[in-house]
């Protein structure tokens, strides 16, 4: 809850700043929406390889609403965070299909830092359906249900691999930048619930937690992590 209330406070700042930075991405204007609101899932995405080169890990969430966020962390060429948020909302058209709204792009120079607001723009022509992949409750990105000229737009949001994330679990990348001997930092989905600071694991003990990021120490720890959530009040979602 922390992370949201920081994450609030730079949206505040963002709308302030909106008339200043705010644009519409080009792209075709897509069909109505047909279909029902999408189930409550979380995944582990496969990045998308656009626009930053080191592309570190990536998650998409759908709450009961149907309303959905793509997160992705990235480093640009300075070595500094970067990290895309798409929020749109997620219906059944027989498969699940993803429909952006809002894009915004969020910058921080290290785990601890504040996260800063940096752009937000209309996309949505953004558009991409979730189909079976080859494990249990696995997808695959593809093409949105329209014509060909309505999905080119989305291209680069198609072929990405998800797998399933448990309701209960934390699940983090290892961001190597900002790892030593001394510690580790991961970097997941920011949940309802998080694991609190001085919670013991296997690789050691968490010392902070904030907007997604996990510091762990000692260092030396795997490149994937996977920690327990505490119950959360009033259900995951």
């Amino acid at each position: 809850m922390q992370r949201m209330a920081r994450l609030f406070a730079g949206a505040a700042y963002l709308t302030t700043a909106i008339l200043l930075i705010d644009c519409s991405a080009p792209g075709p204007v897509l069909p109505e929406v047909s279909g029902s609101p999408s189930q409550p899932a979380i995944y582990e995405m496969e990045v998308l390889n656009h626009r930053f080169k080191e592309n570190i890990a990536a998650f998409f969430q759908v709450d009961g609403t149907g309303r959905t966020e793509l997160w992705q962390i990235s480093m640009n060429d300075a070595g500094k965070i970067r990290m895309f948020q798409f929020i749109g909302k997620s219906h059944q058209e027989g498969d699940t299909v993803f429909r952006s709204e809002k894009c915004f792009l969020y910058a921080k120079d290290t785990p601890e830092a504040d996260l800063v607001a940096l752009e937000v723009f209309t996309c949505d022509h953004l558009s991409f359906r979730l189909y079976p992949g080859d494990c249990s409750g696995c997808k695959v990105t593809g093409p949105p249900p329209y014509e060909d000229e309505l999905s080119e737009a989305s291209r680069f949001l198609t072929d990405r691999y998800l797998t399933p994330v448990p309701a209960d679990r934390y699940i983090g990348k290892k961001m190597d930048a900002f790892s030593d001997h001394t510690q580790v930092w991961y970097w997941g989905l920011q949940r309802g619930s998080m694991p609190a600071a001085g919670t013991k694991i296997s690789q050691g003990k968490v010392r902070t937690v904030l907007d997604g990021f996990v510091q762990v120490e000692p260092g030396n720890g795997p490149e994937r992590i996977s920690i327990p959530l505490p119950e959360p009040e009033g259900g995951l979602f």
